[in-house]
């Protein structure tokens, strides 16, 4: 038993670590294909990612590659048939599957909640179907320590009374809307959305991996797990419908959706319509031409240690896809690696985050915390993101919240030491002076970063609160 265990291991070990340098077989083996193996590779190594990548443009395939560990046993590799949770980004299923009920005359956008749904509260006669889809409805986020089902989702909605702003008026990111949205899917067709998923939408796209809310770890579908490789607790999402993909699933569902096969042009500009510039749609992010074409879609999901980036360069018909089920948070800087190859540009292989490598500890004794800041800067200046302002003020704000004020004060003075130039540490360490009630070097801190960045709303807004505070003492 000793022997086979040591073997099993020893080969794992292994396949680890000849798939860190051979690239696939019959791929594109030129220059692009070597960086891009080269960035994932090191990336891997450094602990950044644990995960798939697929990158292809047109039918050329330029890297796939499964790196890891299965779960947090270390017992069982990814490989390419790995189904992975991607988070938000299978909202967009059930919007699409709106805009074809829409495009069938089964649903109208201006529909309100209340003719699927008339037993809801009052707010069912102003909430419409298209409030539901870029969430401007105002509903609440769900409460997920206290539902455990489905019917406890649409309980604890029978209990919202009031909304936070008039529908179409404001945003708010809710997964409510996710629910009602499937919900009216439901009612409207008789199938369960599941049921209706996979027969309209992910067969017709060519998902042919992708599955529907199944079991984590069971057959090919991977448990996400931290960097002390403890395994995410089990949990069942009471909001059921959850489209779980491969890297090629993803890849299946751009062509599908941007060729137009599911949902018209006109639908997918309506999906990506948002409250916005900086809110999302149901899509996620979009950039078109002035002449109204297509040109980038982008979308970034997580649910805890799971998270996917997936981009889709229109013009070129090229497709990032990046699912972990080991978030490192590194994911956006891999993705703008990518593209920099991609386009010839110079780019960075992602650092290791210094304040990840330096909280044990630090609400204990912050000084030896910050004196291993010095000496891995010292030591290893290439290989930690020292070059980044909010690594530190990560690190601060996660003393704030477990009230180790006196830590984050001395966090936050440092990185203003490190960034002294930039306005958002001097904002932050304005922030623990107001708590640490020291009006003075609170109302120093928001005037220099207002100095540095007359922008910043929040240090006006601070500075005439600490100004009063001052004067009512």
């Amino acid at each position: 038993m000793f022997r086979n265990t040591l073997s099993c291991k020893f080969m794992i070990a292994l396949a680890v670590f000849i798939s860190q340098f051979a690239l696939p077989a019959g791929y594109a083996d030129d220059h692009i294909s070597k960086k891009l193996n080269d960035l994932i590779t090191t990336s891997y190594e450094r602990g950044l990612f644990n995960g798939n990548i697929l990158v292809v443009k047109g039918d050329q395939v330029l890297l796939e590659k499964s790196l890891g560990y299965f779960d947090g046993s270390r017992s069982k590799l990814l490989d390419e048939n790995s189904v992975f949770n991607s988070g938000s980004i299978a909202k967009e299923f059930n919007a699409v599957a709106i805009m074809m009920l829409v495009e069938q005359g089964k649903i109208s956008l201006e529909d309100t909640v209340s003719k699927y749904f008339p037993d809801l509260p009052e707010w069912v006669q102003t909430v419409q179907v298209k409030h539901l889809l870029n969430y401007t409805s105002g509903l609440p986020r769900v409460r997920w320590r206290v539902i455990k089902n489905h019917d406890d989702a649409f309980a604890d909605l029978k209990q919202v009374q009031t909304l936070p702003f008039v529908p179409g008026e404001g945003y708010l990111y809710s997964n409510n809307n996710v629910f009602l949205q499937r919900m009216i899917v439901e009612k409207v067709t008789g199938n369960s959305f599941g049921e209706f998923a996979k027969e309209f939408i992910l067969k017709p796209a060519g998902m042919t991996t992708a599955l529907v809310d199944p079991v984590l770890g069971e057959g090919d579908v991977p448990v996400a797990f931290n960097n002390d490789f403890k395994n995410d607790p089990d949990f069942d999402l009471p909001i059921k419908g959850w489209v779980l993909v491969t890297a090629k699933d993803m890849v299946a569902w751009f062509r599908a959706l941007h060729s137009h096969r599911l949902v018209s042009e006109a639908s997918v500009k309506t999906l990506f319509a948002s409250y916005s510039p900086r809110e999302l749609g149901a899509l996620g992010r979009s950039e078109y031409s002035n002449g109204g074409t297509l040109q980038y879609h982008q979308h970034h999901g997580s649910s805890v240690n799971y998270e996917a980036l997936v981009t889709y360069r229109a013009a070129e018909d090229t497709a990032i896809i990046l699912l972990t089920n080991n978030k490192n948070r590194k994911l956006f800087e891999l993705t703008q690696s990518i593209e920099a190859i991609l386009d010839g540009k110079a780019y960075q292989v992602p650092k290791k985050p210094i304040n990840v490598a330096i909280a044990e500890g630090c609400a204990a004794d912050v000084k030896a915390c910050l004196a291993k800041y010095d000496a891995l800067k010292a030591s290893d200046f290439d290989l930690y993101d020292f070059e980044n302002e909010n690594a530190l003020n990560t690190l601060g704000y996660q003393l704030l919240r477990s009230d180790n004020l006196e830590a984050a004060i001395e966090v936050f003075k440092r990185n203003v030491a490190e960034f002294p130039g930039s306005a958002n540490p001097y904002d932050s360490l304005g922030e623990a002076y107001v708590k640490a009630r020291n009006p003075d070097l609170a109302l120093f801190n928001y005037q220099k970063s207002l100095e540095l960045n007359p922008d910043n709303k929040n240090a006006v807004d601070m500075i005439k609160k600490i100004k009063e505070w001052v004067q009512s003492q």
